[in-house]
């Protein structure tokens, strides 16, 4: 049985970053040996962090 755990925003963004790739691992990592959560507070950070890095508007 996995562990629940519950992930911040950081975590979702290193997913995604190419910037810092051990940390991107770890990420990986996180999520294939635990049973994750995320709130819809997580999504709308990540979504406006990814909006300003790459000037969505």
């Amino acid at each position: 049985m996995k562990d629940k755990v519950f992930l911040d925003s950081n975590i979702i963004i290193y997913l995604y970053s190419d910037d810092e790739p051990k940390k991107k691992l770890i990420a990986q990592n996180l999520i294939v040996d635990y049973d994750c959560c995320i709130s819809t507070q997580v999504l709308q950070e990540f979504a406006n962090v990814s909006r300003k890095k790459h000037k969505i508007e």
